[in-house]
């Protein structure tokens, strides 16, 4: 009876643990392992990052679209824009645009009211408003308001410029973060790959 509960013997004379035991010890070390890859902190993907500067590179580029060209016409009017008074001739806003009517060194010009920053004066038809052409090209006419004090903080600029801001913060943060990781815990393990399907059966005969 002694002999039984004695631990088998392998054939080059070591102990060897009964197969049951073995199981155990595997599975806890298995479950261990899981328990510290869960306890990691998440690990910030490359993709993300990409994805992330792509977005504050977008609003980047909608933040100097509505400014630059903003800002040169402004500039070109305080140059050379000759100030009058136009009538407002017509007002929609599908697709959202403005007409008005004044008089110029070359007789009467209906123009579109140029945007600043995708804005146009909340006016009704036939209302007068101040307005400064460009003594070169009278089709670029601005409000004269917007001229002497142009609504660089209004909602399109400051809006895309914050949103710059925040998407930048945000890369520059993961990235601290992805450096972190790192250094502390080193690359992440490799994901296991799902089996695509059943391996085949071999059916020849033996």
């Amino acid at each position: 009876m002694a002999s039984k509960k004695q631990k088998r013997k392998t054939s080059k004379g070591k102990w060897q643990l009964p197969q049951h035991v073995e199981d155990s010890n595997a599975f806890s070390i298995e479950l261990a392992a899981r328990e510290a890859e869960l306890r990691r902190p998440i690990f910030p993907q490359l993709r993300f990052i990409l994805a992330g500067l792509g977005m504050s590179l977008l609003c980047l580029g909608i933040f100097l679209a509505l400014l630059l060209p903003a800002k040169a016409l402004t500039d070109d009017l305080d140059d050379r824009g000759i100030t009058t008074s136009a009538v407002v001739t017509e007002v929609d806003d599908k697709p959202k645009h403005m007409k008005v009517r004044f008089d110029n060194s070359n007789g009467t010009t209906k123009a579109d009211m140029s945007e600043f920053a995708g804005m146009l004066p909340d006016v009704k038809v036939g209302e007068n408003l101040r307005v400064t052409y460009d003594s070169e090209d009278p089709s670029r006419v601005l409000s004269q308001a917007w001229v002497e004090n142009p609504p660089y903080l209004s909602l399109p600029i400051l809006g895309t410029a914050a949103l710059t801001l925040l998407c930048t913060a945000l890369m520059v943060a993961v990235i601290l973060r992805r450096r972190w990781y790192l250094r502390t815990f080193g690359p992440p393990p490799p994901r296991p790959k799902k089996p695509k399907g059943k391996a085949s059966t071999d059916l020849t005969k033996p």
